[in-house]
């Protein structure tokens, strides 16, 4: 009896860490979070300011730097910001002869497209200003929009804002992808559609005028290396604490977050390209080396020090603590059914947007001091 007791206590709390890893919309350190430490801090911006490189360090990575070097000359085909708007997270447990399941979710409320638009059609201008500060060419987007096979690119994309289930959590979150000044969102077999396989979206990945291989067309016929930016942002509760033997909860409030997985810049130029077919009907096809492109992604959530989120309510409408949906899901777990919660995060959306351009342009900034020490 003993024995079953330990079982089921360890039990309770394996699920309930779980559950509690999962309500924020990007997971953090499992073992902070059961010994009820902090271990997501909030991005210090003061030090940043005092040691950005130093900073970069620790926040960014760089893998095959070598597709930099040297780099003259670049197109950006493909920018996407994109701002989860829902988080989810479900369990289901079977304790002591007794079957329970339960799921809660967040989505944020209150956003203003237009702003973010604004946000992201800044963030563009903004890269390009620091790349031709490298002394790099960029080829602007009114260039690629008027360029041909880039338009073949175009008849498989959507325009911004596009609203799309989250590629970081397929089965439940949302969210909102913006592309910068008339440049489309697109997909590819590398980089696919939410709960799609490249083949099924795409048609045959090796088709000529699959995205990924008109990439590779591109590369050749601009002269100019490829870059393609994604920034991925959300929401988190960075704050937990457990009381072992009672319960195990969430406290603090919801911060806008960039997210490590996602966040990402590639560059590269290389492709191999063939020819086909005879007299008039001979053609060249290309394929883009996606696997030789030089990948800078960051290692950890960047965290705003202010709070987002106005207030939490129910689908009811009645105020609702950060922690209540969290706790229900606990008392599900215990054994007494299954239950759905859901709830609406009322943003702030003035704070939102001046966090999302403070923090979103941190990122850039460490991005790119990344690229110009490979150059």
């Amino acid at each position: 009896m003993h024995h079953t007791i330990i079982r089921k206590t360890k039990l309770f709390y394996i699920v309930a860490a779980m559950l509690i890893f999962c309500t924020s919309a990007f997971a953090f350190d499992l073992k902070g979070m059961i010994s009820g430490k902090k271990e997501s801090e909030t991005f210090d911006l003061n030090k940043f300011a005092e040691d950005k490189k130093g900073v970069a360090n620790v926040y960014v990575k760089i893998e095959k730097a070598d597709g930099i070097k040297g780099v003259k000359k670049i197109f950006i085909p493909s920018f996407q910001v994109e701002f989860i708007t829902k988080s989810s997270a479900s369990a289901s447990s079977y304790v002591m002869g007794k079957s329970a399941s339960s799921s809660v979710s967040y989505s944020l409320v209150g956003l203003d497209e237009a702003n973010l638009q604004i946000l992201t059609d800044y963030l563009y201008d903004e890269f390009v200003k620091d790349l031709e500060g490298m002394g790099i060419i960029v080829i602007t987007a009114n260039e690629l929009l008027a360029n041909p096979v880039f338009q073949e690119i175009m008849k498989s994309g959507e325009k911004s804002p596009s609203h799309q289930k989250s590629r970081l959590e397929p089965k439940a979150g949302e969210t909102i992808v913006f592309t910068p000044h008339g440049l489309p969102f697109y997909f590819t077999v590398y980089d696919p559609k939410a709960g799609f396989s490249a083949l099924g979206q795409l048609g045959a990945a090796s088709s000529a005028n699959a995205p990924h291989n008109l990439e590779g067309r591109l590369i050749d016929e601009l002269g100019a290396a490829m870059m393609k930016v994604r920034l991925v942002a959300g929401f988190a509760e960075v704050k937990a604490s457990s009381s072992m033997g009672k319960y195990a909860s969430q406290t603090g409030t919801m911060h806008f977050t960039i997210a490590p997985k996602g966040s990402e810049i590639l560059i590269g130029d290389k492709f191999d390209s063939w020819e086909g077919g005879f007299g008039e009907k001979k053609t060249k096809s290309y394929m883009l080396r996606h696997g030789d492109m030089a990948k800078i992604s960051l290692l950890q959530p960047i965290v705003s020090n202010d709070p987002i989120v106005k207030e939490i309510q129910d689908k009811t409408g009645k105020a609702a603590k950060v922690a209540e949906g969290v706790f229900n899901v606990l008392s599900a777990v215990t054994g007494t059914g299954s239950m759905t919660r859901e709830y609406a995060a009322i943003v702030d959306a003035p704070v939102y947007e001046s966090a999302g351009k403070q923090y979103l342009n941190v990122v850039r900034e460490m991005f790119l001091l990344k690229m110009k020490e490979s150059l």
